[in-house]
């Protein structure tokens, strides 16, 4: 239990660090963008500057001495497109690379044909106190888009030795950390199982002392039904202990190792055949229906074990004159064995812990009937070993439905 629950955990820790990976890659790959182009505007207001120094203003227009550009501009230079327009908007002169033409006032990044894109940047040409022209200045994005691309990429190669390491070390250290956890557990688990089969030497012998009493008792009226008490208690008590055992060996996979071919339907039937008297006896009308022929794996005490239970809780729980039905049909891959009554039916709330142990939806009426509260825990125990589930569909008043799902052969 513990070596699934280690690998569960070690699961749980790499898929949440992967998510906790990739929101840290998409952050940082935005804040690497945004550093990249924080750099390229710089480059371009500097180069603005640089330019505007150089933008003469004639006695009809503006124009840009390319001359002293050559000379004294940044290499940023090379790739960037310097555009000088008047005040109308109109180019007057075009130089470095060549680039669309048109003046963006409000864009910043000028997606291009081809995926091409551009970062843009419009100064205002100040002169005597007044704006005579702009200069756009564009520089193309592929490089910082290159960078941004080849970190991710190099982040998506890590990250399978990151996440791989880091799966080693997350089961390495749930090894450690439960450790202590699972000695505690196995303590408790041993305690059960020894205090079960010490609660069982004395039951069994109370048991047959009483049934000595019984054969010599007299016509005593109340020695009678004190002893009828007592075998009734002590009845309770045994099938309670038998299930804690039950339970125990099932937590430790004592059970359930035997995989054997099982035919569900014989499988039921031998069941229904055994407990048929019982239901005769309230009376409760037992029914078969849909009885596939159907094969799984498993243990077939384990299985008859989870018929008999789902049985007697729907006989428990269904006044006289009711029905319980059982089926069971193969749906692709799974078998569906369902048992169905007419009874008093569950809340949402009570099918929400219907198989907690030593729940009872109605504690006056199961204790009454002699339930230990163990039944369906026990279900859920063996349906879960056979790598199975099992759902419960119920409405006050209007009966229960219960569906055990189990992989067929």
């Amino acid at each position: 239990m513990f070596e699934n629950l280690r690998w569960r955990i070690a699961a749980w820790f790499i898929f949440l660090t992967s998510i906790a990976f990739a929101i840290l890659v998409t952050v940082a790959a935005h804040l690497f963008n945004d550093g990249l182009t924080r750099n390229m505007d710089e480059q371009l207001q500097q180069l603005a500057v640089d330019v505007d120094q150089n933008v003469v203003q004639g006695q009809h227009s503006l124009s840009m001495k390319t001359g002293n550009l050559k000379k004294d501009s940044d290499p940023y230079l090379l790739l960037t497109s310097v555009q000088l327009y008047d005040i109308s908007g109109h180019l007057l002169q075009q130089y470095g690379r060549n680039s669309s033409v048109g003046l963006s006032l409000n864009q910043k990044e000028i997606e291009l044909p081809g995926y091409l894109r551009e970062r843009c940047l419009v100064a205002p040409i100040v002169r005597n106190g007044a704006t005579a022209g702009y200069l756009q200045l564009k520089y193309p994005t592929r490089n910082r888009n290159g960078a941004v691309n080849q970190f991710i990429q190099v982040m998506a190669l890590i990250s399978p030795v990151l996440l791989l390491a880091l799966g080693v070390f997350a089961y390495v250290f749930e090894r450690v950390t439960t450790r202590p956890l699972e000695q505690t557990f196995a303590r408790m688990q041993t305690f059960v199982a020894d205090a079960g089969h010490e609660l069982k030497t004395p039951v069994s012998v109370m048991q047959s002392t009483i049934e000595n009493v019984m054969r010599k008792r007299s016509d005593d009226e109340w020695l009678t039904k004190r002893v009828d008490v007592l075998t009734r208690s002590l009845d309770r008590m045994s099938h309670l202990v038998q299930d804690i055992i039950t339970l125990s060996d099932l937590e430790s996979r004592q059970l359930l190792v035997i995989r054997k071919e099982i035919h569900i339907d014989q499988c039921i039937r031998d069941v229904v055949e055994e407990m048929q008297e019982l239901f005769d006896q309230k009376p409760v009308v037992l029914l078969m229906k849909e009885m596939q022929p159907t094969i799984i794996l498993g243990d077939p005490d384990a299985i008859q074990r989870v018929i008999s239970n789902l049985l007697s809780n729907a006989l428990r729980y269904t006044d006289a004159g009711g029905k319980v039905t059982v089926s069971a049909i193969q749906v692709g891959k799974a078998v569906r064995i369902t048992v169905s009554d007419t009874g008093i039916g569950m809340s949402p709330q009570a099918v929400a812990h219907i198989f907690d142990r030593f729940y009872r939806a109605d504690r006056s009426r199961s204790r009454a009937l002699g339930g230990s509260g163990l039944g369906l825990s026990i279900v859920k125990s063996i349906v879960t070993g056979h790598q199975g589930a099992i759902e419960v569909k119920s409405e006050p008043m209007k009966g229960s439905e219960f569906t055990v799902i189990l992989p067929a052969s």
